[in-house]
């Protein structure tokens, strides 16, 4: 992004004159981030916390009543939320060169394999996890970028993770007993360098999306 905001100001192009934005976080500059104004005089913890991020009416059920949306995982590769949310939660990908793959073409009548093919391009392929889980999204301590590339207005900070991990597996075993609750934060892989095999969907996510550091609640049978 640094390097495309470079070229366009070496060819005096403003970048919003360019459809280029869907693909990235969300840039205020030239204003300070909305995370900066929110905060006023406040001072967040010194200590670890985890937050969650959101429009001020669910911030305020979160903080009232206790009220979280948990969702499940496929709901986020819906192609109408922004980049910065959406993603294909239950599939772990990773990129190979095309120039280190032999193909061959199979005959399935005579059981053999044909002359090799030069592949073109990379070559992707996952592992994708098989059961549909529940996930509530959070993010470890706070950087005031957040609420933009969410388009968020509201920050709930929570102190007490422990405390908090309790109530909400309590309160999430009164309506789905069959759910166990596992959270922790998330591993950032680059896809270049692991194999699908090693990583756990749930807790495994390309590091395009490091910047959020996010923590997870993950509930499945």
């Amino acid at each position: 992004w640094t390097h495309i905001l470079e070229e366009l100001s070496l060819r005096s192009v403003d970048y919003r004159a360019l459809d280029l934005m869907p693909p990235f976080p969300w840039v205020s500059h030239p204003d300070a981030p909305r995370g900066l104004k929110i905060l006023g005089k406040r001072q967040l913890p010194k200590t670890d916390f985890i937050a969650r991020v959101g429009q001020r009416d669910h911030m305020k059920a979160a903080f009232e009543h206790g009220r979280f949306r948990i969702a499940p995982a496929t709901t986020y590769s819906d192609p109408s939320l922004n980049p910065a949310i959406r993603d294909e939660e239950l599939s772990v990908t990773a990129v190979r060169s095309g120039d280190t793959a032999t193909i061959r073409p199979y005959d399935p009548k005579t059981g053999k394999s044909g002359d090799p093919i030069q592949a073109i391009g990379n070559i992707t392929y996952s592992t994708t996890w098989q059961e549909n889980f529940f996930v509530l999204c959070l993010t470890s301590g706070y950087r005031p970028r957040i609420l933009d590339d969410f388009e968020a207005n509201s920050l709930l900070v929570i102190h007490n993770v422990n405390r908090f991990l309790i109530r909400l597996e309590k309160a999430v075993k009164r309506a789905r007993p069959d759910l166990t609750l596992f959270a922790r934060p998330i591993t950032y892989y680059d896809p270049y360098r692991v194999d699908p095999k090693d990583l756990e969907a749930p807790f495994a996510k390309n590091f395009r999306y490091a910047y959020q550091r996010e923590y997870r609640a993950v509930w499945h049978k």
